[in-house]
């Protein structure tokens, strides 16, 4: 699921900043931003894996690439490129800390079963303490 939502909040992202500024860096006069515009334009796919894998899913790089000159297609193909690792490290990662910690779906089924249905001394206390039954 991670490795389908991550990219397509990207993309929303690119075409929203995209439709709205354009393509504004890519005519930018500055030289070193000129260096950095024909890397972009000699290798869009490489460029945009290499950023995700740098940067993740950081929204300055998604504005920055949509006001740049690179296309959809690439920007799209070099996201999911670039996203999978860094995504299924995260998943691995977080997943192993669900277990470690005991917030695993089994665990909070086990304690749902014994909150609905405690031994009888137990209820017994709590209902006493409270002047029921």
């Amino acid at each position: 699921m991670a490795l389908i939502m991550a990219p397509l909040s990207c993309s929303v992202s690119f075409l929203v900043v995209r439709r709205i500024g354009g393509q504004a860096l890519a005519n930018v006069e500055w030289a070193w931003v000129q260096r950095l515009m024909s890397k972009l334009d000699e290798f869009p796919v490489k460029t945009v894996v290499v950023l995700r894998l740098i940067f993740f899913m950081a929204p300055a790089v998604n504005y920055m690439l949509a006001l740049s000159s690179v296309n959809f297609k690439n920007f799209l193909v070099g996201t999911w490129i670039g996203l999978a690792v860094p995504l299924t490290v995260a998943v691995f990662f977080i997943d192993h800390l669900i277990t470690y910690m005991g917030w695993s779906k089994a665990q909070h089924l086990e304690i749902g079963h014994a909150l609905q249905h405690p031994p009888p001394a137990v209820a017994e206390g709590l209902f006493s303490r409270f002047g029921i039954g």
